[in-house]
């Protein structure tokens, strides 16, 4: 016979072991999206304050809308979603939307369900994986690609000092990786201004709107759901996965790692265009530029 006490210890350790390994599997994928969000959102309010609204579209959204939008069509594909209609890029004046993806799914399939979540978040995916492909045009700086990936991609949760120093430390990658992309011998060869271009075209629009994070928010739940019942499961037989997640984590590694240079690739674009064009605004209009407000 179980006692309330045993029950009770028994529900306690299924939800810390399912929290710590969201954490594990999602918590630096959901922290690395809402800086990126941060940023982005940051990078086209400094173009919209410049260049005005359209520079939204003719500068960066011929080439940022089309990747953002086939991030929802890789993972529609991957989780069986149908899809009714694409619009890689169609921007609307009214609703102020460049791109969609309309698509439908069985909601009595968990498959299906639990797709929402990476078809909500693959704008984040195919953006990432843009500025890898990107990177290849500074094929003659290998020491900018050491950099990049010499950062160590997943932070201790356990430590909320250990997370701050860690994204302090990837703030810090980025600007120094900036300064090696600002020299002097590279501003003179074309491949440098056509990354710095690719950069702010696919980073100003890897942010994620509303509607994306409604899908993948319905996707989350049942991955919250379904961690929860299999360590009832395996709890009860005297199994917790938790430490092998955590030594074994190779796909979330590598998104992980993925997210991590798209942020210091988004931190490179934020402080060479706010540089440049606070510089405009001052001289211009004898005020500094407000990044964070469209006011």
């Amino acid at each position: 016979m179980i006692s309330g006490n045993e029950l009770l210890a028994y529900f306690e350790k299924v939800l810390m072991a399912s929290a710590n390994q969201l954490l594990t599997l999602l918590g630096t994928f959901i922290l690395l999206g809402l800086m990126l969000y941060v940023i982005s959102r940051s990078l086209r309010i400094i173009f919209l304050k410049t260049l005005g609204h359209n520079s939204q579209i003719y500068i960066t959204g011929w080439i940022g809308v089309p990747i953002h939008e086939l991030g929802h069509i890789l993972f529609c594909l991957l989780f069986g979603h149908k899809i009714n209609k694409i619009y890689l890029f169609r921007p609307e004046k009214g609703s102020g939307t460049l791109g969609q993806v309309i698509h439908q799914y069985n909601s009595n399939n968990v498959y299906h369900r639990l797709g929402n979540f990476f078809i909500g978040i693959g704008p984040l995916i195919t953006g990432a994986l843009a500025l890898f492909a990107a990177l290849h045009l500074l094929s003659n700086y290998p020491d900018i690609k050491m950099q990049l990936f010499s950062f160590e991609a997943q932070p201790a949760f356990n430590n909320g000092a250990a997370v701050f120093n860690w994204f302090k430390e990837m703030v810090l990658h980025g600007y120094h990786i900036l300064l090696k992309l600002v020299a002097i011998q590279n501003i003179g060869h074309v491949t440098f201004w056509i990354f710095i271009y690719l950069i702010v075209a696919i980073v100003s629009h890897m942010h994620l709107s509303p509607s994306d994070l409604k899908v993948s928010w319905s996707g989350l739940k049942i991955i919250i759901l379904l961690v929860i019942m299999i360590n009832l499961l395996l709890i009860a037989i005297g199994i917790d996965i938790t430490a092998y997640l955590s030594s074994s984590n190779m796909v979330s590694g590598f998104i992980n790692t993925l997210m991590v240079f798209a942020n210091m690739m988004a931190i490179v674009a934020f402080i060479f265009f706010y540089t440049l064009f606070n510089l405009l605004h001052l001289m211009i209009r004898q005020r500094w530029l407000n990044p964070f407000t469209t006011n």
